[in-house]
């Protein structure tokens, strides 16, 4: 429609996740037509389990990530019903747009990585093993949290950046580094994958 091409070239970063799950209309017309039957549903996705806990698993990912960016003005992110494709295979495509062209019609939204544990600590740095869990994946964002002693009620906040090599394959573990931290200071920190198109829902907090 002419509201979807305008919304996709109006932001500069978007994502268009498209379910395919619509039921034609051959099948409510043969149900007002009395001429439905239990045969008449095989093969769709709402009578195999696998494909409601697939259908589910991508909408509270895409939600979670959708939430992620709702304070970024650059960015915006669509859901598209469409029919059922004949084949029953494809019960979704997400599509990721710069600038009004696709980079991806497969791109892979991040979920919030698993719990992360600080290690070769020293008294002003520790490392993070964090895994690329896609190429779609460019990097990450650690935030941190360290109480102050002037005012101890206002903690200092502070985030690092990390941006992955085009090296690092999918699944490969990355060593993140976060240093120049205060000596004996006690630290939280969270972390969130970055994308072209948006960043994913924070893990645990950590110290």
């Amino acid at each position: 429609s002419a509201n979807y091409v305008e919304y996709i070239f109006k932001k500069e970063k978007n994502i268009v996740l498209e379910l395919n799950v619509l039921t034609p209309t051959s099948l409510t017309e043969a149900f007002l037509a009395h001429e439905w039957t239990t045969d008449s549903e095989d093969g769709f996705w709402f009578n195999k389990i696998e494909d409601n806990a697939e259908i589910g698993e991508v909408l509270r990912t895409f939600k979670a990530f959708v939430i992620e960016n709702l304070d970024m003005e650059d960015r915006g992110y669509l859901m598209k019903l469409s029919p059922q494709l004949s084949d029953y295979d494809r019960l979704h495509t997400t599509t990721a747009y710069i600038k009004g062209k696709i980079i991806s019609n497969q791109f892979e939204v991040p979920s919030s990585p698993p719990d992360l544990q600080a290690h070769d600590t020293s008294h002003s740095a520790f490392t993070l093993d964090i895994v690329r869990p896609s190429e779609f994946v460019t990097g990450c964002l650690v935030a941190l949290t360290s109480p102050t002693t002037a005012n101890p009620d206002s903690p200092a906040e502070w985030e690092v950046f990390v941006y992955f090599s085009l090296d690092d394959d999918e699944g490969e573990v990355i060593e993140v580094r976060i240093e120049n931290l205060k000596p004996s200071s006690t630290v939280t920190f969270n972390v969130r994958y970055l994308t072209e198109v948006g960043r994913g829902p924070a893990s645990n907090d950590n110290v």
